[in-house]
């Protein structure tokens, strides 16, 4: 009972992790929402202000087509 509780723990820490690494920290809700978008699709991080699709392509603010590079 102990290792199972202790497992259920460490899976929602894990999740709770995950889902805090996808909310931008000092950005937009105009951000955030395009970060939302497209990562239900693809893969997607935050680095510093920027979001990172598929590790390649980068998008800065103000998140507009002539922002992203990559």
């Amino acid at each position: 009972m102990y290792l199972r509780a202790t497992i259920l723990f460490s899976d929602c820490v894990q999740q709770a992790e995950a889902d805090m690494a996808k909310v931008g920290v000092g950005v937009t809700k105009e951000a955030q929402s395009i970060f939302d978008s497209l990562s239900k699709t693809l893969p997607c991080v935050w680095h510093e202000k920027a979001i990172v699709v598929m590790d390649t392509i980068a998008i800065e603010p103000p998140y507009t087509s002539e922002q992203v590079s990559g």
